[in-house]
Parts: structure tokens; C-alpha cells; sequence
């Protein structure tokens, strides 16, 4: 529904702000503050224990958008320079939190054998 005032009207500035925060190497300062909320971990969960909520932050979609430009540009930049660590699963796409724990798992298994 609103897909035509980001593609018209916020595409070029949210553009200028990404590149500018990649060439400075600065993160603006008015997208730092994010608005943190308690969620209950499970619906099922009693509401009077803290322990039962996680913190979750919102950011700004910009704020967004600046952490992924950051993350493809550093993971081409350790491509490039041919410190890639294969084993290595933040930012990455198809490396899941999964995969990471089941080559964990697969390592401590074969290390009992």
C-alpha cells in the first residue's frame, strides 16, 4: 500500500543517509535511540515473574537498513581479502543459528568417540 512513497519519495534520502554512514563511518546520532518493550516470552508464562520477559528493540527502519549495508559490505570486503572464515555464521545468508549448533554438537560427539 505504501510501497510507492518509499520507492518515490524516501528512496533517495534513505540512499544519501546509507552512503554517507558507510563513507564517514559514522552512525547518525537521531538513530541510536531505539525503544525497548518487555514481551512475555510465552503466552503461557505467568506475567508477575521478570524472569518469564526478553527485551525486545525497535529501531528505525534506516537504522535497519544501515546494519544491513554494513554487513554485505563487510562480508564482501572479507571475501575480498581472503579473511572469510568459513565456520564463522553472523550476517551470513543461508547460515543458520541451527547450523551452528549442530556442527557444535556434531564436534562434541566426535570428540566423546
Amino acid at each position: 500500500m505504501l510501497t510507492w512513497l518509499v520507492k518515490d519519495d524516501l528512496i533517495s534520502p534513505i540512499t544519501n543517509t546509507v552512503n554517507k554512514s558507510l563513507y564517514f563511518g559514522v552512525f547518525p546520532r537521531s538513530m541510536k535511540a531505539g525503544l525497548v518493550n518487555p514481551l512475555i516470552q510465552k503466552h503461557n508464562m505467568d506475567c508477575n515473574i521478570l524472569n518469564n520477559y526478553t527485551p525486545v528493540s525497535n529501531i528505525t527502519v534506516v537504522s535497519k537498513v544501515i546494519e544491513k549495508a554494513v554487513a554485505f559490505h563487510q562480508n564482501k570486503y572479507l571475501i575480498i581479502i581472503n579473511l572469510n572464515e568459513s565456520l564463522h555464521s553472523v550476517y551470513k545468508s543461508g547460515h543458520l543459528t541451527e547450523k551452528a549448533l549442530v556442527r557444535v554438537q556434531n564436534y562434541i560427539m566426535m570428540s566423546i568417540e
